[in-house]
């Protein structure tokens, strides 16, 4: 196939690139005349043809060399240029993904550290303000002691005072009554 399409074109005095193998002879598309360059591309040595394979590396053949053996090379070495240029790619793509998983887990962890010291300031006031009623409770109760035992000295002072009054009112009824109790006294033969 290749040599037959070699021979058409170097009959008709046409410089062609190979095309596919695996594309059949009838769907293949019409390749640009190598001479037919725009005016930012180089000019082609003459006696030769350029093979397209990338951005990156051209491949030029010898017109006399468009045999099928010479094409199949061009072929393999524009594969060649193009696997190497997939391969970049994809190791660009996975240095970009591995890039851009570490950047999202940066960014999970600054966020989880975010939460946890969110969670940790929360917790932080959450015991300054327990240790704070905490000291407010003990100073409540001891200033409950405190007026406790002050009422529980007043109410003793008051008792005592009571208990006074009450031992002072008998001792005087005593008295009074120690003072008149001669009087109360009768001979034996009075009382018969």
């Amino acid at each position: 196939m290749f040599a037959a399409h070699a021979a058409a074109a170097r009959s008709s005095g046409r410089r062609v690139l190979a095309c596919s193998a695996s594309r059949p002879s009838g769907l293949a598309r019409p390749r640009r005349d190598v001479s037919e360059t725009s005016p930012s591309s180089p000019a082609p040595r003459p006696g030769w043809a350029r093979a397209f394979s990338s951005s990156e590396e051209t491949v030029e053949v010898p017109v006399d060399e468009l045999d099928p053996s010479s094409l199949a090379d061009a072929y393999n070495r524009r594969r060649a240029v193009y696997n190497r240029s997939v391969s970049a790619l994809r190791k660009q793509y996975h240095a970009e993904f591995v890039e851009q998983r570490e950047r999202e887990s940066r960014a999970k962890a600054r966020e989880t550290a975010k939460v946890k010291r969110a969670a940790l300031e929360r917790k932080r006031l959450k015991a300054m303000r327990t240790a704070e009623n905490a000291r407010a409770e003990v100073e409540r109760r001891r200033e409950r002691h405190a007026r406790w035992t002050a009422e529980l000295e007043a109410t003793q002072r008051e008792r005592d005072a009571k208990k006074d009054l009450y031992r002072r009112a008998r001792q005087r009824i005593v008295d009074e009554l120690e003072a008149e109790c001669h009087l109360w006294l009768t001979s034996a033969e009075e009382v018969e």
